[in-house]
């Protein structure tokens, strides 16, 4: 055994000048002289070390040993861990690290708040302006109504991106995220996700039926002549012949609120705010008198199709409620054009059918009217 203590520590002497003299690093000195220990364990197991201190260039001169070998400890097994780190290539590892799980964390976070933010709301206040920036001075683009649905694709501070049918912004204040649940059972079934600007465009007139089938789904009914789809939270009546579909009507709800040319229509949509975007539009009365049981008269605001449209017309109608005494001056007014009395029964009832341009007592009451249904027709302008 003194011989081989002998030879331990002529190997660890030669250790040390090579380290005094520069050609091993303190950190290659240690791992060396852990081989000394693995190769001799009889040894490893009576010597142990006292820790030695950081070495610096202070100490390269030192030629006192630097360890002191007894028999109270045990020298840590370097063949089952490894050789031991120094104190330097620790404080890289530490640091990176941590910064590995920093930008892992923050990543994952980015992504769990886009996840977060997007998705279908619902709008809570009265009426909500959409704004071409996520600023409260930037210009309004378009308005949603209370509880209207809405699609945001991203969030920016207290500012919600919504994908309508032109991108806007919304604060966040006025629009609750929906909790939505996914049914694979009606995943096979369902049509076409978002149709409802392609079913309330012009591009569908003309259109063969079985084409629109396709692209909307299986009709809620269907006879000769008129099938009804339920698209988008409305449901929509089209009519079509030979040649193919010649037009639609739908009604305005809370949850139906289409966009005609461009224009969102809402049940807060006026006759007024219309023709403030499109002065040309012409004020139509179904009937003023003896008009039956068939439906109830009602104003319309009319687009006669044109060349620019394609000879298409829109027709936007309010209902009986709203119009009936708006109805009144105006039969009374038109009367009076034909030389009768307030009761008195006209000859030619065809006279108080599709009566155009209303006299001003009467004008003056028709912008504030909301809109209630909208009609899309092929022609040059709605039929009464």
């Amino acid at each position: 055994m003194n011989d081989t203590n002998e030879i331990r520590q002529r190997n660890l002497e030669r250790l040390k000048r090579m380290r005094d003299e520069g050609i091993l690093t303190a950190d290659e000195f240690q791992r060396e002289r852990t081989e000394v220990f693995r190769l001799n364990p009889v040894i490893q197991a009576e010597v142990a070390p006292v820790q030695e201190a950081t070495i610096d260039q202070s100490e390269a001169n030192d030629t006192t040993e630097d360890y002191i070998y007894g028999t109270a400890h045990e020298e840590p097994n370097q063949s089952e861990y490894g050789p031991a780190r120094s104190v330097g290539e620790w404080f890289w590892v530490v640091p990176l690290a941590t910064l590995s799980i920093l930008l892992v964390a923050t990543g994952y976070i980015y992504l769990s708040k886009a996840r977060v933010h997007t998705g279908l709301y619902e709008v809570t206040a009265r009426t909500l302006n959409c704004r071409a920036e996520p600023t409260s001075s930037s210009s309004i683009v378009t308005q949603f109504t209370q509880g209207q649905e809405i699609s945001v694709i991203d969030k920016q501070n207290d500012w919600l991106n919504v994908n309508a049918d032109i991108e806007c912004w919304v604060s966040s204040k006025f629009a609750q995220k929906k909790e939505t649940k996914s049914n694979n059972n009606d995943t096979e079934n369902a049509p076409p996700v978002n149709n409802l600007s392609f079913a309330t465009s012009d591009a569908v007139i003309g259109v063969n039926p079985a084409y629109l089938e396709q692209k909307l789904g299986v009709p809620r009914e269907k006879s000769k002549g008129s099938s009804v789809f339920e698209v988008g939270g409305c449901t929509i009546n089209y009519r079509y012949d030979d040649n193919g579909v010649t037009g639609f009507y739908l009604d305005i709800t809370r949850s139906c609120q289409p966009t005609i040319r461009g224009r969102k229509v809402s049940p807060n949509t006026t006759f007024g705010s219309l023709l403030a975007m499109e002065k040309w539009g012409k004020y139509l009365a179904s009937c003023l008198y003896s008009c039956g049981n068939a439906a109830d008269p009602v104003i319309d605001l009319s687009y006669p199709g044109s060349r620019s449209t394609g000879f298409i017309s829109i027709s936007y109608s309010t209902d009986y409620d709203q119009s009936s005494v708006a109805m009144g001056v105006w039969e009374q007014s038109l009367r009076r054009s034909l030389g009768l009395g307030e009761f008195d029964t006209p000859e030619d009832t065809e006279a108080f059918s599709c009566v155009q341009n209303p006299p001003a007592n009467v004008r003056k009451l028709l912008p504030r009217m909301t809109v209630k249904s909208v009609w899309v027709t092929n022609d040059d302008g709605p039929s009464c």
